[in-house]
């Protein structure tokens, strides 16, 4: 398909060609064998004077000679040449009348030298997307086509100026395009106002020799001199990061290749090469075809990865400033054609007018252009934007930071009909967290793949590094592996720092990214970003916590796992244990000495941790302290806090709660149980029993609740917990379980409450290995030691 469409694309260009040679053409033309410029400088000669090319002539007396033989029909006259030493020769010539077809003839090598450049520039676009060699070469047909017929027919001196010092700036922009870096869109816009000044420059003084000459030399050496430039830099290259043979022809190919078009033609115009002078013309025709052939074995390297194309402010920008030229030499070639004598007049005025109202115009029409850009390809696209809305609400109601990730990057790729997204991460951030099958990449933070990222705020597109060599090559391996097209950094909030690299894969269908689909994928970077931000400054926030935590841990533990003081009853055993997974809990946990006999146990889990349900617990605290003040009565208590929770939080707030009164005397423990985890009872057989049954949660309706009662005998232990103990995770993201726990319990029966407890915390916390605590953990151990009153 691509070969087919660069072989109508250039039929169409060469067709255009075509059209402006049969308009411009006379059906006869008096002239010299040779061809030259305005300074009188020969570049184009018929075989019989081909040691003429490069020398010159004095232009006033070969116009006299042509009007001579236009009125005399004399055809031989004897003319000056100044050769390359500055040495004056006579030379006779034979002036002759020429057809179109003999001067199409003479010029044959030129339009086909400028065919074959277009071809190639095609080419390159199609086959590679590369705009920067197909910029170079397509100024290379330009400038030899429109001296074809500035040499020809003294005309289109604007193109002539125009490509031909657009021609250095894109030797210099290939330069680093090769070395594995991309040229900023601004570079060109300033280079395309700087080749236009110079031709507009150049139009206006076109009869004037010496500015012909001035303006011509200084294009050459600003060609030679960034041809220098991108020898040094490839030879560079080769030294520095030294490759293999392969690379090391590829890139000598490409040293050639410029030298071929640069050095050579200006070493054969202008200095003597011996016997070779009479095939300087053939020289120059061979070099010309080599150039292509050479500079595509140099820049050829196979890779699966399209290149993509971008719309950027100065990129339109550009695009806008061409549009203008095109406008402008549409208008010049249709004034030139039609109105020949009116256009001399008014020339100056015109030029003058058209270059202040497209400075006026630019900003408005790029504005325009943007938005119109923006309109039909992002705004219009219900896809898209609908993706964007579910993403915002992913964001807004995060559940974690592995669960919000897969959520979001699953989204992308299905709406994006990509093969993978991967977000690259440095080694330092979230190096606690476990990754596990989500798409975060986590790269050394001093690896040369890290240091490139970190270093580049524009989008990096993989193929644009396919000619790169050392970290750029490196960072082309890395991508191409992971089978990545493009690469957005995730800059920071303040700017100026790069924390995240969004890859993104290849379309399952092969094509590139629309412009909809990219300014898409600029917005997912920042939701990326967003949640990535968001969860740093959380984990910051746990950091602080933790520390303060574990400066009082030891004291902590050492405090809970013992009965309080206040809580010390003749004949029981009693340890607990409470941590929280942030600074505020989201458990209850009360036991209150109500006699010397009895006592009340209570353990709650509020759905969630943290401030919220730290004031829920603190408030129902209050309720439970209120009920002691009267006859305490536990269905009573239960009912209270579900209708507090109704009445205040409108059925939003949840509290699973299981808790009584435990009966010294009897052994009986009286207790009712609201959705809460079952109780455990560690009997003497050293069987563990399991009591499940339960009641609604709390908060979510008016109920009346009823008491349940179990017996505790001597030696036997019961044992409540919150989800926090069985929903404690490790790094392979497994849970303790259910399972876990009551094993544990099996082999540690006949221990002691605190030393259960003490046992239960290394338990856990050798299972997290490290892993933060994600749930409040709590546990309350009792043990009847001796019963004041026997039980029947």
């Amino acid at each position: 398909m691509r070969t087919y469409s660069s072989i109508i694309l250039t039929l169409f260009i060469l067709s255009i060609f075509s059209f402006v040679i049969i308009l411009k053409l006379d059906s006869k033309k008096s002239s010299t064998p040779f061809y030259y410029f305005p300074n009188g400088f020969i570049a184009n000669t018929s075989a019989e004077y081909s040691n003429l090319l490069g020398k010159r002539i004095y232009i006033s007396q070969v116009s006299f000679s042509e009007k001579q033989f236009k009125s005399t029909g004399e055809s031989i006259y004897d003319i000056y040449i100044i050769d390359k030493n500055h040495d004056f020769q006579i030379l006779s010539v034979n002036f002759t009348d020429k057809t179109k077809w003999k001067i199409l003839y003479d010029f044959l090598p030129f339009i086909l030298l400028s065919c074959i450049s277009m071809f190639v520039s095609i080419w390159f676009f199609l086959q590679d997307r590369d705009i920067h060699i197909f910029f170079l070469f397509s100024s290379i047909a330009s400038a030899i086509f429109s001296s074809f017929i500035v040499l020809a027919y003294n005309d289109l001196y604007t193109p002539f100026y125009f490509t031909l010092f657009l021609i250095p700036c894109f030797i210099l922009n290939i330069s680093f395009r090769l070395n594995g870096q991309e040229i900023s869109a601004k570079w060109i816009v300033v280079e395309i106002i700087f080749a236009f000044i110079l031709s507009f420059i150049g139009y206006s003084e076109k009869e004037d020799p010496l500015i012909f000459e001035n303006l011509t030399n200084f294009a050459i050496y600003l060609i030679l001199i960034f041809s220098f430039v991108f020898i040094i830099i490839v030879l560079y290259d080769l030294l520095k990061y030294g490759s293999g043979f392969s690379i090391l022809l590829k890139k000598l190919s490409l040293v050639f290749s410029i030298i071929l078009i640069s050095f050579l033609p200006f070493w054969i115009f202008n200095y003597d090469i011996g016997i070779f002078q009479n095939y300087s013309q053939n020289i120059l025709f061979v070099s010309f075809l080599l150039f292509p052939v050479l500079f595509i074995y140099g820049t050829y390297r196979y890779t699966f990865i399209p290149v993509q194309l971008f719309f950027s402010n100065s990129l339109t920008t550009a695009y806008l400033i061409s549009f203008f030229l095109l406008m402008y030499l549409t208008f010049y070639f249709l004034l030139t054609t039609f109105k020949p004598l009116f256009f001399h007049h008014i020339r100056s005025a015109f030029n003058i007018c058209y270059i202040f109202l497209s400075m006026l115009l630019l900003p408005l029409a790029k504005e325009k252009l943007s938005d119109w850009i923006d309109y039909w390809t992002f705004k219009r696209n219900q896809k898209l934007n609908h993706s964007l809305k579910e993403l915002a609400d992913l964001i807004s109601n995060p559940i974690s930071l592995k669960g919000t990730i897969s959520s979001l990057i699953s989204k992308i790729m299905k709406t994006l009909e990509v093969g993978k997204i991967i977000v690259l991460i440095p080694g330092e951030r979230f190096p606690k967290m476990e990754l596990g099958k989500i798409s975060l990449m986590r790269i050394p933070f001093d690896s040369e793949i890290w240091k490139y990222f970190s270093s580049e705020f524009q989008i990096t597109v993989t193929s644009y590094l396919t000619y790169g060599v050392g970290i750029r090559e490196s960072v082309y391996e890395f991508l191409r592996d992971l089978e990545i097209q493009l690469a957005y950094p995730m800059i920071s909030s303040n700017g100026k720092k790069v924390e995240s690299v969004f890859l993104v894969g290849e379309k399952l269908n092969r094509k590139n990214f629309s412009l909809g689909e990219l300014r898409y994928i600029k917005e997912c970077t920042r939701f990326a970003n967003l949640l990535l931000e968001n969860y740093t400054l959380l984990n910051e926030e746990v950091e602080k916590k933790k520390l303060v935590r574990e400066l009082n841990f030891a004291s902590i533990v050492d405090n809970i796992i013992h009965p309080l003081n206040d809580t010390n009853i003749s004949g029981i055993g009693l340890s607990y244990l409470a941590i929280p997974a942030v600074g505020i809990s989201g458990d209850y946990l009360e036991i209150v000495k109500l006699s010397e006999t009895k006592m009340l146990i209570l353990l709650g889990d509020v759905a969630g941790h943290g401030l919220g349900s730290g004031y829920i617990v603190s408030a129902i605290k209050a309720i439970t302290r209120q009920n002691l003040k009267a006859d305490l009565n536990i269905e009573k208590l239960f009912s209270q806090i579900s209708d507090f929770l109704i009445e205040r939080y409108s059925g939003n707030e949840f509290l699973t709660l299981i808790g009584g009164i435990m009966d010294i005397e009897t052994g009986i423990f009286s207790y009712a149980n609201a959705g809460h985890l079952p109780l455990i009872i560690l009997r003497k057989s050293k069987e563990v029993e399991v009591v499940s049954e339960s009641q609604r949660v709390l908060g979510i309706r008016h109920t009346q609740y009823d008491l349940r009662e179990i017996k505790i005998f001597p030696s036997e232990k019961l044992i409540l917990f919150s989800d926090g103990v069985t929903e404690t995770f490790n790094k392979e993201e497994e849970t303790y379980g259910e399972e876990k726990f009551i094993t544990f319990l099996k082999e540690n029966s006949e221990k002691s409450p605190k030393q259960i407890v003490t046992l239960l915390t290394h338990e856990l916390k050798n299972f997290r290995n490290g892993v933060d605590i994600s749930d409040d953990i709590s546990v309350i151990c009792i043990s009847i030691e001796n019963l004041a009153r026997p039980l029947k």
